[in-house]
């Protein structure tokens, strides 16, 4: 045993010295679109350097590109094999060329509890350097191609279900690996979120009101056409109310008849606040309100609060202006609704 030990140790140094011999031989060389297999064989053949390896597994149809003056042949070739991720090791004056056994992986990722596909799922291969990994199509499919052989594992992460993580998967070369990726719901408890908003100048004042009422002021009857700063007449304009001619200012609300309008002053129900006006009607030509008194109206066109049980179709609620308590004020308005 002893004898064995020491031949080898003897031995070893001229096999080192033998290795590094051929990888340090200086060469020149210059290909321009040329196969691997003329590459190979031109060192070969110029620099006696031989090579060892299996066509199934070594792209010698790849096109190379190379130049090199003078330089030691380890660099040369690094910058050769670089780009198809082959391995070489010398063996007794002999450059073996290998490269990493490969297989692919791929699959379907889908929901648990639906059997939904999931689409944009991430599939990572772990301990893999450059990283390896694919993402799920619009169907939850999933291609991994030239994963290494051996037992990988892998990392499932999507946005809204809980990461999933695959160990000791089996990989060889024989066959494809064809996984079906179940991922369950990820629940989170946030806390709650509040909004709130100040109340639209365009809501009914009564609080009861929540739904279907509107307010506006006098000074937007001045503005919108054909109103003539009358309350009933701009509220013909708005959506679901017509009005019954355009020589009266009674409303059709919703289809109802204009006789089921109810009209209330400073909260006092009258029965019919206009001009030139029949019996039982609740309209008239114009208004007997002048809009120098008056501050706003309130219009509901349906769910009523209880304080309305008078009305069928809806419910025109006009407040007077305040004026001035401390000093007499006058003024001249020369029109239909003037005073």
């Amino acid at each position: 045993m002893r004898k064995l030990l020491l031949l080898l140790s003897i031995l070893f140094p001229f096999f080192a010295a033998a290795q590094n011999n051929v990888l340090e031989k200086k060469v020149s060389v210059y290909f321009t679109k040329a196969t691997l297999e003329k590459v190979l064989a031109t060192l070969n053949k110029e620099y006696s350097v031989e090579f060892s390896y299996s066509d199934d597994i070594i792209p010698i149809k790849a096109i190379i590109n190379l130049s090199a003056e003078n330089e030691n042949l380890k660099p040369v070739l690094d910058r050769l094999f670089k780009d198809f991720n082959i391995t070489y090791k010398v063996i007794k004056n002999r450059i073996v060329l290998s490269s990493p056994l490969t297989q692919t992986i791929r699959g379907l990722v889908i929901d648990q509890s639906t059997n939904a596909p999931i689409p944009g799922a991430t599939i990572l291969i772990e301990e893999t350097s450059p990283v390896i990994g694919g993402t799920t199509n619009a169907q939850g499919q999933f291609t991994i191609n030239n994963v290494p052989v051996g037992r990988p594992a892998m990392l499932i992460t999507c946005i809204g279900y809980a990461t999933k993580k695959l160990s000791n998967i089996l990989l060889g070369t024989g066959k494809e690996v064809v996984l079906e990726i179940k991922l369950s719901e990820s629940i989170t408890q946030v806390d709650e979120v509040l909004i709130t908003a100040k109340r639209s100048d365009v809501s009914h004042e009564n609080e009861l009101a929540l739904v279907s009422a509107r307010s506006f002021s006098v000074e937007e009857t001045k503005r919108y056409a054909a109103s003539l700063g009358d309350p009933a007449r701009m509220a013909a304009s708005f959506a679901g109310v017509t009005g019954a001619s355009d020589e009266s200012n009674a409303l059709a609300i919703r289809g109802n008849s204009p006789r089921g309008v109810l009209w209330r002053v400073e909260g006092i129900e009258v029965p019919n606040p206009n001009h030139f006006t029949t019996e039982g009607a609740s309209g008239g030509v114009v208004s007997i309100l002048s809009t120098n008194i008056i501050n706003n109206a309130n219009f509901l066109t349906g769910a009523f609060p209880a304080e309305y049980g008078n009305a069928l179709s809806g419910v025109l609620d006009i407040s007077l202006r305040n004026g001035n308590n401390k000093k007499q004020e006058h003024s001249f308005q020369a029109g239909i609704l003037g005073g």
